[in-house]
């Protein structure tokens, strides 16, 4: 631990237990706090909008500093598009994406390379499918506040703990990503924490000045902390952080982050992609479906320090465990075969008598993207498996003479592998007795 921070006196306990719970559960052990005695509402925030008015979906405002000079105790503020704000927020409240509004994108709350993007004051905070950049700071708390299904990112100079600095507060971090920030220490480039924290299901990755500082008693569990630079992953004084199990680092061992649980997993590379598009309403670092993290977790349901940690949903919205996987994946997202593919299949030739080879072609297409999907294709008719082919370039082939008298449909089912979803195509056989 630095010796500037020697002077520095922990305000609280940081948990750091991550897990994977829902929003609607997180609500619920979060009670908003009475502030105001106002009905709660819903109130709109849109890129272009004109702060005037009462903030409604006809008339949305341009900012959510302003929307929250007119938001009720409990109340719900909306968000469309990229929004030039700094928020300090003083009374319980919800504020997320506005799911199709006029803007036409996700929420997200920009701080102009100037100051904390969001410092909230108040108890019952919740922010919600968000991005939250370009802020000196990310997010400063104070109060209790809960970050679900959001990324914090591109938030730099000026502080130490440049992406969350949860400073005398109760914090809890959902299925979010803390990546891409940078801090101007070697300690708490992604996050620092100076009072009580519970990060679930989260990943910590690609801060520059270290992933996490602790000064307080936290416990991680289920979150990827890795490949963070310019310092450690975990940095805490003595005795701040212990393990609930199933987190992943790339350190050679468990020593910073205190990884010592038997499913902890320290030395590895989680194969996570670039920070990026990989559907919902906001970015996410993928990992790859050959990642160590993947598939690790049972499902449906698993309790560390009473929270389950395989729940319906990922940051995304995308179900976990993802498809093809029978356990979920540590960190924010499911490493599961999210791209669809469409296979086709091609039979030569398609009439035939007992006994001849058939030649069997399968290619697979993905529906996005340039990259081309490998893995197996498995020929069957009815309950008789034909062959099996490994793709190359996409097509597989393979040849079998076993394939019964009649007129039967051939199925070619594409395994999936390398991010790419399952599929199958069809194609008609005729079999005659000769």
């Amino acid at each position: 631990m630095k010796s500037m921070r020697s002077g520095w006196r922990a305000v609280g306990t940081l948990t750091l237990i991550t897990a994977t719970l829902t929003s609607a559960a997180l609500l619920g052990v979060f009670a908003p706090i009475t502030a105001q005695a106002a009905t709660a509402t819903t109130l709109y925030v849109s890129h272009g909008g004109k702060n005037s008015g009462t903030c409604t979906s006809a008339s949305p405002c341009a900012t959510v500093s302003y929307a929250l000079t007119k938001a009720a105790t409990g109340a719900t503020i909306e968000v469309s598009g990229t929004i030039d704000d700094h928020l300090s927020i003083s009374h319980p409240v919800t504020i997320t994406t506005w799911p199709g509004g006029p803007a036409g994108s996700p929420g997200v709350l920009d701080g102009t390379a100037n100051g904390a993007v969001v410092t909230a004051n108040a108890g019952g905070v919740t922010l919600n499918d968000l991005t939250i950049e370009d802020g000196t700071r990310g997010i400063l708390n104070n109060g209790t506040l809960t970050l679900t299904d959001s990324t914090v990112s591109g938030n730099k100079g000026g502080y130490e703990f440049a992406g969350i600095w949860n400073e005398s507060g109760t914090m809890t971090v959902v299925d979010s990503t803390v990546a891409k920030n940078s801090g101007d220490s070697d300690a708490g480039g992604g996050i620092g924490n100076y009072a009580t924290m519970t990060v679930i299901a989260s990943t910590i990755s690609g801060n520059t000045g270290g992933g996490i500082y602790s000064d307080g008693t936290a416990t991680l569990g289920a979150t990827i902390v890795a490949d963070n630079t310019k310092g450690r992953n975990c940095d805490a004084s003595a005795g701040s952080l212990g393990s609930a199990g199933y987190n992943l680092t790339n350190d050679k061992t468990g020593t910073d982050c205190k990884f010592t649980a038997a499913t902890d997993l320290v030395n590895q590379n989680p194969l996570l992609g670039p920070l990026a598009s990989n559907g919902g309403p906001t970015q996410t670092m993928l990992p790859g479906a050959t990642s160590p993290a993947a598939n690790v977790m049972p499902n449906p349901t698993l309790p560390l320090a009473g929270v389950a940690v395989c729940p319906a949903t990922d940051q995304r919205g995308d179900t976990r465990p993802g498809q093809g996987e029978t356990g979920c994946t540590i960190g924010a997202v499911e490493a599961a075969y999210t791209n669809p593919t469409t296979t086709s299949v091609t039979l030569t030739p398609a009439t035939v008598t007992a006994g001849t080879q058939v030649a069997y072609l399968a290619v697979v297409t993905p529906q996005s993207g340039t990259d081309t999907p490998t893995g197996t294709i498995s020929f069957t008719t009815g309950s008789t498996s034909l062959c099996t082919a490994v793709l190359s370039g996409g097509v597989a082939a393979c040849g079998a003479t076993n394939a019964p008298v009649g007129t039967d449909t051939v199925t070619g089912t594409y395994s999936g592998g390398d991010g790419y979803a399952t599929s199958t195509g069809t194609a008609t056989l005729t079999v005659t007795s000769g």
